[in-house]
């Protein structure tokens, strides 16, 4: 429980595998939520009583969500678990790739625009290319901490570490 200044309170109850179950905020909205045994989301409650359900497949990756208002997100995964595909309830998909170590490394949308990314031998992401061709690219020093930050309109961000950090 925990109380905000003005004397509200924020209640959250756990389950005895200390998942989430209930939570009401300050302003008296109640929350809820039931898991399956390996403590995935089967079904959350909105405020208003409204149940979204999740379905997972026998990897345990979320393959199906149905929404309050009766719509079907779907989501296909290949071999090594990673998703492939989200198709929303409108039908509208987007697709994911991936490198050989399992970096997202295009998000297609609906509307085909893709974002990209590349990694360094490290797997820490170097550049992103927006879906409007913009690029934003991360400078790393020897200890793979992020040291500079070059967005997409040219601003250069530099990242000093603080010794002993």
């Amino acid at each position: 429980m925990r109380t905000d200044p003005l004397g509200r309170t924020l209640v959250r109850t756990y389950d005895a595998s200390d998942n989430l179950i209930s939570q009401t905020d300050e302003d008296g909205n109640a929350r809820s939520w039931t898991y399956d045994g390996q403590g995935r989301v089967l079904v959350e409650t909105d405020p208003e009583g409204r149940a979204t359900g999740n379905t997972y497949d026998a990897l345990g990756n979320l393959v199906r969500v149905d929404d309050f208002e009766g719509g079907v997100t779907r989501h296909a995964y290949d071999g090594a678990g990673r998703r492939t595909s989200t198709t929303d309830p409108l039908g509208r998909i987007t697709l994911f790739g991936y490198d050989a170590s399992g970096n997202v490394v295009s998000i297609t949308d609906p509307a085909g625009a893709v974002t990209s990314a590349t990694y360094d031998a490290a797997n820490r992401p170097v550049t992103t290319v927006d879906a409007l061709g913009g690029t934003t690219t991360r400078v790393y020093d020897a200890a793979g901490r992020v040291v500079k930050i070059v967005d997409a309109l040219g601003h250069s961000t530099t990242i000093a570490a603080r010794v002993g950090r």
